[in-house]
């Protein structure tokens, strides 16, 4: 097996398209990872899919240095490997956001309670105040 014109241009396009998509994805893939250190699972499916990623972009870029059989070898086992991962990294992060998200509407709830209770008391302070004002007798 020997690499011929076509198929060195095609792994090097391949290649800088993955660099492109790597460099552009790499920033929110680090911040979403900080953010959700207790979702273990998801952080070492991320992770070894992001090493994945790398290893595959490199393969790709200096094919030309490596035998073309571990060249391909190695992109025939990690494309898949990749694509498995993928959803399952998705599934993982939609479950975690709709948690996030039933969170935060819980807080905005509890909040919500909070101010109304505020603003009862408040109410009933002003209605007390009114009370002793005119001399009438405050019963709680």
């Amino acid at each position: 097996m020997e690499y011929t014109v076509k198929s060195h241009w095609t792994l090097t396009i391949i290649g800088i398209l993955l660099l492109v998509i790597l460099v552009f994805t790499l920033r929110s893939e680090i911040s979403f990872l900080r953010q959700y250190r207790k979702h273990k699972a998801q952080m070492v499916l991320s992770l070894l899919s992001l090493a994945i990623m790398v290893f595959l972009t490199l393969v790709l870029l200096f094919h030309w240095s490596l035998d073309p059989f571990y060249a391909f070898t190695a992109i025939m086992l990690l494309t898949p490997l990749l694509l498995i991962l993928a959803p399952l990294i998705l599934y993982l992060r939609a479950r975690a956001f709709r948690t996030l998200t039933r969170s935060r509407r819980e807080e905005k709830k509890q909040l919500i309670r909070e101010v109304q209770e505020m603003l009862d008391e408040q109410k009933r302070q002003k209605i007390r105040e009114g009370k002793i004002a005119r001399g009438e007798s405050v019963d709680e």
